[in-house]
């Protein structure tokens, strides 16, 4: 556990274990039952998790508050590599922590990654290819691990001919592709 903070320590057990009930984390925690619900009702009116029937997810702001509050722990890149699914062994250790760094320095607090880098590009997907390249590494794995096929071969997004996401033949990538039809 993470300091003294009954913020953090919420955050934490949420990357830790995905997803929980609020009387799950309560009873488990060193903190009042009270400060934890008071907790949660907090995050959840700031955007950090979201709720569905008592049970509590984290978004990306709250890996992002976490990052800036922990740095890049285990809890920040196993819950970023278990959102990644059949993506996460091309991406790097690092290129998550790349990744959040860039994002906390520009201020980006978007509730998912592809809208954080979004924002930070100014929506132009051709751009994210300027950003480091751990940073492209992990976002371009991101949008392709929530994105449906484009075809056979593709999934991401084409966005003005410019193909972001992952390609069968080419591994992650951000190019234009005359495969796209």
């Amino acid at each position: 556990m993470l300091g003294t903070s009954s913020r953090l320590y919420v955050i934490e057990r949420l990357l830790v274990q995905g997803e929980a009930k609020a009387y799950d984390l309560a009873k488990t925690s060193p903190f009042a039952i009270s400060t934890i619900y008071y907790t949660l009702r907090k995050l959840e009116d700031e955007g950090c998790v979201i709720v569905s029937r008592d049970v509590y997810m984290p978004t990306f702001k709250c890996i992002l508050e976490y990052y800036r509050e922990a740095g890049c722990g285990d809890a920040v890149k196993s819950y970023f590599r278990r959102s990644l699914g059949e993506y996460a062994d091309l991406v790097k250790e690092n290129d998550i922590c790349q990744l959040l760094d860039f994002l906390v320095k520009i201020g980006a607090c978007g509730k998912s990654v592809v809208s954080a880098v979004l924002d930070a590009v100014g929506g132009r997907l051709a751009d994210v290819k300027k950003l480091p390249e751990g940073v492209t590494r992990a976002f371009t794995a991101a949008l392709a691990a929530g994105s449906e096929y484009i075809d056979a071969v593709h999934k991401g997004a084409v966005v003005g001919g410019v193909f972001v996401g992952y390609c069968k033949r080419c591994g992650l990538v951000v190019a234009p592709c005359p495969l796209i039809k």
